[in-house]
């Protein structure tokens, strides 16, 4: 993911999303950890898609789409990590650590 050990910045009340690539047919996951949930929260749970358009491809590369939920100003730090849920002990196949800074929105007066 083009955000890995990056910050993005975001205003409050907004809806983000980010699209990572999910080996899903070979059992992998994205699950998500949020430091501080009340700055941002998902918004749903994650959604999965075949990457390539046309005829299903069994053991294909799917996208796994995350929208996220930007509650209030702060700061706070999202990974994302792809594993088999049933293997304990075993590293993530893969992973994505980003900070959101959340800025106040701009209001008109």
């Amino acid at each position: 993911a083009t955000v890995n050990g990056k910050t993005v910045v975001y205003p409050e009340r907004k809806k983000f999303t980010l699209q990572l690539n999910s080996w899903a047919d070979a059992g992998y996951s994205w699950d998500c950890e949020i430091s501080d949930t009340l700055i941002v929260s998902m918004f749903g749970p994650p959604t999965y898609r075949q990457k390539e358009d046309g005829p299903v491809v069994p053991g294909g590369l799917s996208v796994a789409t995350f929208t996220f939920f930007t509650k209030k100003p702060g700061k706070c730090q999202l990974r994302l990590f792809e594993h088999q849920r049933w293997m304990v002990g075993v590293a993530p196949r893969d992973s994505v650590l980003f900070s959101v800074s959340v800025i106040m929105s701009a209001t008109a007066d």
